[in-house]
């Protein structure tokens, strides 16, 4: 319903007798975290729906060397990097 109404380019979508204006910049975002207790798998028609996106921790230390590089230390290998990430 929402889908059809984005890809048919209408300005607004009818919902429960209300008619809803649409914002074509708008995103919609499922966070998921597979594997907790009571947690269960979303359908295979609504997974269609949306496209998947890993998130990972950020290497810290590497980008405080690209902070370092960036701005004109090279030598900001290994011990610039380990100082500002203990600080």
């Amino acid at each position: 319903m929402l889908t059809s109404t984005l890809s048919s380019s209408h300005p607004a979508h009818q919902f429960e007798g209300q008619e809803i204006s649409l914002d074509d910049r708008m995103g919609i975002f499922i966070t998921m975290n597979p594997g907790y207790a009571g947690r269960t798998e979303l359908p295979e028609s609504v997974k269609a729906l949306f496209r998947p996106v890993v998130v990972i921790v950020p290497d810290l230390q590497q980008i405080c060397e690209i902070m370092l590089f960036s701005e004109g230390f090279l030598m900001a290998k290994v011990r610039e990097a380990h100082k500002i990430l203990d600080v």
